[in-house]
């Protein structure tokens, strides 16, 4: 679910995961996932992640009722259940030792071998997360050479943001 919604790379399953409060100290090397009770949403905040350099820290803001429920109870069951400190969103079976990317490659693998019997990837997921865009790509390239320049130069410099239509 969280890749259906943020079709991240694997990053995120390394996140800590915390209460949002006012005296929160986010440690840059880090993601986190926070719950805010009062609002009932979750971000993500992603500060250690490939891009990071170019496109800085980014928060990303999943204000999905289904998706809140399960964190929730994800939450209430790490503190209440099992007593974990310093949480991480994500552990291997044993329940001490964080998830990292290649755990989640091999589980993602696994669960689309189990259920559809073929070999997916985040990779893939993030392919498909793009590709579902290819009509309106096409459109907008079309629209390009129409004009005789790059996609780049169409939507980076002719496109205006909030410009009335012609009619």
């Amino acid at each position: 679910m969280i890749l259906e919604t943020l079709p991240l790379r694997g990053d995120f399953c390394k996140a800590l995961f915390v209460l949002d409060t006012p005296n929160n100290v986010y440690d840059i090397n880090k993601n986190y996932f926070i719950l805010n009770k009062t609002d009932k949403i979750v971000k993500y905040l992603q500060q250690d992640y490939k891009t990071v350099k170019k496109y800085g820290v980014k928060t990303h803001t999943i204000n999905n009722e289904l998706m809140y429920k399960y964190f929730i109870k994800l939450y209430n069951y790490y503190n209440n259940k099992l007593k974990i400190k310093d949480k991480h969103i994500f552990y291997q079976t044993d329940m001490i030792t964080a998830l990292n990317e290649n755990d989640l490659s091999k589980l993602y693998k696994s669960i689309g071998e189990k259920i559809i019997q073929k070999s997916i990837s985040v990779q893939i997921n993030r392919i498909q997360n793009c590709s579902s865009d290819g009509d309106l790509i096409e459109y907008l390239y079309d629209k390009a050479q129409a004009q005789n320049h790059s996609l780049g130069t169409h939507t980076q410099i002719y496109y205006k943001k909030n410009l009335i239509k012609k009619l």
